[in-house]
């Protein structure tokens, strides 16, 4: 139903597709989401595997998601990993098909897991444009330098507070329970 919530998400393995018959991996997706009982439109985009599904927002969508693709292991798509948009509108497709291939392309510099949420990528999307090189050196000296420093000389967690913060969408509420505080000691750390 093209009227609920819907997430995208983007399916591939990490080093490329190159080779990879992408309509035979499309079959298996979608025969995977079939038998998983989720409703999707299954397809292709340029080497990705790609996929509109129904949004479940009081599921645990990470491990339906990784059930699903444990389905494609043995198969065209060996070991993929899933990038998730945040849910979306129809109208919003477009906005969803960019962060599914965005989640995809930094999720497996995030953590070892298969499935990877473009919302709880934040610290990577922010730093991903400065690329290698020059540019991310420069931005890291100027800018995180003196975090770096105060918590090797204190054995500190400003950075720890500071991801935290940035993977909850600037919530300190939400960021003091990530990191198991009291609200006063992320107002404190945020000063």
């Amino acid at each position: 139903d093209l009227d609920e919530e819907l997430l995208m998400i983007a399916v591939g393995p990490p080093e490329g597709t190159e080779g990879i018959d992408p309509d035979a991996g499309a079959t298996e997706l979608r025969k995977a989401l079939k038998s998983a009982r989720w409703p999707a439109v299954v397809g292709s985009v340029d080497g990705l595997l790609t996929a509109v599904l129904t949004s479940r927002p009081n599921a645990d969508l990470g491990r339906m998601l990784e059930d699903v693709v444990g389905g494609l292991s043995g198969g065209t798509f060996a070991e993929p990993f899933v990038g998730v948009s945040r849910p979306c509108t129809v109208a919003q497709l477009p906005q969803a098909q960019s962060e599914a291939r965005t989640a995809h392309r930094l999720g497996p510099s995030s953590s070892k897991e298969r499935v990877h949420f473009y919302d709880g990528l934040v610290l990577y999307r922010l730093l991903s444009p400065l690329g290698t090189g020059p540019t991310l050196a420069n931005f890291v000296e100027d800018e995180l330098k003196p975090l770096i420093e105060h918590d090797e000389r204190h054995n500190g967690e400003l950075l720890q507070t500071l991801d935290a913060y940035l993977r909850s969408n600037g919530n300190k509420i939400v960021t003091a329970r990530a990191l198991q505080l009291q609200r006063r000691s992320v107002y404190y750390r945020m000063e």
